[in-house]
């Protein structure tokens, strides 16, 4: 029974590999998952939500191994609730690389979506990744002020340069003359991109 507990608790074990080992035998199911529900009720203390009314709340934050979606679990409940862009306007997950993701309604959507804030400052930079039936895609965004938000560069164009998404990065750093300079004379890339954005905020 220890060695399932240590199974499921072993983040580099996917939990389906785990379910193999255990040959749908009912009581070590039942132990496997007392043992996870215990184990993500556990809020990291840094982990919290922002709700639409503006409240800032711990919760336990994961993702739903049947359903593919993001999770959190509010201090006190027995319950999981769906990270729902409707009601959550920003919510923090520390074990990520980028932790911070932020609701918007991205250019050409209708509803709000969840993007991850990659730079914060003057210029806000955010990435949305979109899946699909024939993979996943990524798209660069960015916001100043109270400009509307603007798509920057995405993974579909494979050469050149997708001189509408430049010039609208370009439309936000116009006020810097240096960065600028940067932007026409470089390469225009998602790391070049950055760059420029962490320059201008910089400045």
């Amino acid at each position: 029974m220890g060695h399932i507990f240590s199974l499921a608790l072993n983040n580099d074990i996917p939990l389906y590999q785990t379910l193999k080992t255990m040959k749908n035998t009912p009581i070590l199911l039942f132990a496997l998952f007392f043992t996870l529900s215990f184990s993500s009720a556990q809020a990291h203390p840094h982990d919290y939500i922002i709700t639409t009314k503006g409240d800032t709340v711990a919760a336990a934050i994961k993702v739903n191994f049947w359903s593919g979606k993001v999770v959190y679990q509010l201090p006190g409940s027995t319950t999981t609730e769906r990270m729902d862009a409707e009601n959550v306007k920003e919510y923090y997950w520390s074990e990520k690389k980028d932790p911070t993701f932020v609701a918007m309604v991205l250019p050409g959507r209708d509803k709000p979506v969840f993007a991850t804030l990659l730079v914060r400052g003057k210029i806000d930079l955010y990435e949305y990744i979109s899946h699909s039936g024939k993979g996943s895609s990524k798209y660069w965004y960015a916001s100043k002020g109270n400009l509307p938000v603007v798509e920057i560069n995405n993974e579909k164009l494979l050469f050149g340069v997708n001189k509408k998404l430049k010039k609208n990065l370009a439309v936000l750093l116009s006020d810097n003359q240096q960065v600028m300079q940067y932007l026409n004379g470089g390469k225009y890339n998602f790391k070049s991109i950055k760059s420029l954005i962490e320059q201008y905020n910089a400045s």
